[in-house]
């Protein structure tokens, strides 16, 4: 098939799925802001899928059909989706998945969209992109990647002015740890315990679906992990964030963490380890008003900003 016929709209679904992974309908549409007709745009993703050029994943998830869509990652797909849309087929491969694992990856992505949108300047990285965007030895050491320990999400707040990822001390790095249910403590406090031992994180965010988890989380975090944890000790309460995870389309403007005792905005946080360094962020970390959030972005951030 002519790689013409397809048009302007395919390619940026291919784009679209290329960038994030697995998808949902309602997410391509939101990342593409296409407010049109739902059918034809079901139609241009099913032609999609019988080309061969996309999967089509359908399940029912809580008694509700619901329909996926990621890259097919068989050679020949991928070469048509690299000429349509200008990736090279290297940078096209993405980790297979597991049915149960197709609305979490969703969520992920509009996670991953929504930080992208409303924090200026931001890199995001995905646990399958980790390998093949040079992520710093430091900030993930290469022993935990070998057994497949990598957060959800990756964010690094640029705070001076580089083009590669490989000068660590040119960001911030956020990681983003993303629960749709319920978790066995020991695992999740295992991975406490790893992150706040064992990678360069400056940040740790979790995103979780039950209110109480907040609080557990935090005491076993401070009673078990934080008191062995010499590199982030000083600044543990700045360091692990904790927030709901949002029920619909995510907008960090209404999203708010806790910090420690503290809540404030999930932006205002970021902004906080975006401009702070690891020694001075325990001082600074007590000077910032709840209220009003930390609101001097990184030099490298204003600049982008405007």
């Amino acid at each position: 098939m002519r790689h013409g016929f397809w048009g302007t709209k395919a390619a940026l679904v291919l784009r679209a799925l290329a960038k994030y992974g697995t998808l949902s309908t309602n997410s391509i549409m939101t990342i593409l802001n296409d407010s049109g007709d739902r059918r034809s745009f079901r139609k241009l993703l099913h032609r999609l899928a019988d080309a061969g050029l996309v999967v089509r994943l359908s399940f029912g998830f809580s008694g509700t059909p619901a329909s996926y869509f990621q890259l097919c990652q068989g050679a020949g797909a991928l070469k048509i989706v690299s000429d349509l849309t200008g990736i090279s087929p290297q940078e096209l491969d993405q980790k297979r998945l597991r049915y149960t694992h197709f609305a979490h990856e969703d969520i992920c992505s509009m996670i991953q969209f929504a930080l992208e949108n409303e924090v200026p300047g931001v890199i995001t990285i995905r646990d399958w992109e980790i390998a093949r965007r040079n992520v710093p030895e430091i900030v993930i050491p290469q022993a935990l990647r070998q057994a497949k320990f990598m957060p959800d999400l990756i964010v690094a707040l640029p705070v001076q002015y580089t083009g590669s990822l490989n000068k660590p001390s040119a960001f911030r790095w956020i990681a983003v740890e993303i629960e749709r249910s319920r978790k066995k403590h020991l695992r999740v406090y295992s991975k406490l315990k790893t992150y706040a031992t064992e990678c360069g994180f400056d940040g740790l965010l979790y995103m979780i679906p039950e209110e109480v988890l907040l609080e557990n989380y935090l005491n076993h975090f401070d009673a078990e992990v934080a008191p062995k944890a010499l590199r982030i000790r000083s600044f543990k309460d700045a360091y692990f964030a904790r927030s709901l995870l949002p029920e619909d389309r995510p907008q960090l403007a209404s999203v708010s963490v806790d910090c420690g005792k503290r809540h404030l905005s999930l932006k205002h946080w970021i902004d906080f380890i975006a401009s702070t360094s690891l020694l001075d962020r325990a001082e600074k970390w007590e000077q910032v008003d709840p209220q009003r959030g930390h609101t001097h972005l990184s030099p490298a951030l204003e600049r982008i900003a405007l």
